[in-house]
C-alpha cells in the first residue's frame, strides 16, 4: 500500500473505559470523544451511545457537534445520516438528521439523535458523519455529545459508547 498523493488517513477510537452520566439537558462531550480537523482535512465518523436511563421515559440524546472558530475564512461543511435505537428502531423518536449544513466562522453545528428508552436497562443511538474542513486557516472541532431527554432524569452512559473516526 502507498499513501497517497496530499496526505494520510488516521484511524481513531475512543471508547469509555467508565460509565458517564449525565442528567440534564445540556449536552456534555463524552469523555475523549473530540477531534480536530487541520485546514482541508475530513473526518468520517460513527457514535454510538449505549445508556441506562432513571425512568423508561428518559431517552438519551446523542449529538455531534462541528465548532468553528471565529477568525475561519472558509465553513466547514458536511452531512450526518443518524440511526436510533437499533435493537427498539420502532420506538425511535426526535430523529433529526443532520442532511447537509454549512457552519460559519465563530458558530457551531448540533445535529442529535433521541434514543427512546424502552427499558431502564441498556437502550442505544448511533451517528454517522461525515465532516470537511474547508477553511484554509484555522482547525474545526469535531465532539461527539450527550444528554437526557429530561432535566433531573439521569442518563448514563455505558462503557462501549464512544467513536471511531477516519482522519485524513
Amino acid at each position: 500500500w502507498s499513501t497517497p498523493a496530499g496526505g494520510s488517513l488516521s484511524l481513531s477510537r475512543s471508547i469509555l473505559t467508565a460509565t458517564q452520566a449525565n442528567s440534564t439537558t445540556t449536552m456534555a462531550v463524552l469523555t475523549g470523544c473530540s477531534f480536530t480537523l487541520t485546514p482541508g482535512q475530513s473526518i468520517t465518523l460513527s457514535a454510538n451511545l449505549i445508556f441506562t436511563s432513571a425512568a423508561t421515559t428518559t431517552g438519551g440524546v446523542l449529538g455531534v457537534r462541528v465548532t468553528q472558530a471565529a477568525s475561519a475564512n472558509a465553513n466547514a461543511t458536511g452531512s450526518a445520516v443518524a440511526y436510533v435505537n437499533i435493537a427498539n428502531a420502532a420506538g425511535a423518536t426526535g430523529l433529526c438528521d443532520g442532511d447537509v449544513f454549512d457552519v460559519a466562522g465563530g458558530a457551531n453545528s448540533l445535529f442529535e439523535v433521541v434514543g427512546t428508552a424502552t427499558t431502564a436497562g441498556n437502550n442505544a443511538a448511533r451517528i454517522e458523519a461525515v465532516v470537511w474542513n474547508r477553511s484554509t486557516n484555522v482547525n474545526t472541532t469535531v465532539a461527539v455529545e450527550f444528554r437526557s431527554e429530561v432535566g433531573g432524569s439521569a442518563v448514563t452512559a455505558q462503557i462501549g459508547s464512544g467513536a471511531v473516526a477516519i482522519i485524513g
